[in-house]
């Protein structure tokens, strides 16, 4: 079974959609409510997701490690990290799957072509490029 989880926080214009192309994947979607003040969890439970939900917001790190450790919990095999705010592409996750044939971790990134198309603050995408490249010199990637 393949889960997809999200964590989200006030994301109601942009959870649906994404919740409902994992669903036509066949993924089970986890959304991790993350201290939502707006429809956030309503939309995403009505379009086929299971959703988690934290009262108040407890940051990224524990709101993936809720996500993930309920995906383990309920049986799969496969879990895919999806952003709730647009910037993953969901149709790509069958691509990233079909990349554990040959390995047990497979990321991807929105700086695949060094962030060509990144939306957002200058600084951000250099940042987030220069991470990227020390994660893969530190992985040999």
């Amino acid at each position: 079974m393949i889960a997809a989880c999200i964590t989200a926080r006030n994301e109601e214009e942009t959870i649906g959609p994404l919740v409902n192309v994992l669903v036509s994947l066949g993924y089970e979607v986890f959304v991790v409510d993350d201290g939502s003040t707006d429809a956030t969890g309503d939309i995403a439970r009505r379009c086929g997701a299971t959703v988690l939900r934290h009262g108040e917001s407890w940051g990224i790190g524990p709101s993936l490690m809720d996500a993930w450790s309920y995906a383990l919990r309920c049986g799969c095999e496969v879990v895919v990290q999806l952003d709730a705010g647009g910037s993953h592409d969901p149709a790509v996750a069958p691509q990233l799957i079909a990349g554990l044939v040959a390995t047990d971790v497979v990321i991807g990134s929105r700086f695949w072509s060094w962030g060509r198309d990144y939306q957002g603050p200058r600084w951000r995408k250099w940042g987030s490029v220069f991470v990227t490249w020390l994660c893969n010199g530190a992985t040999g990637a």
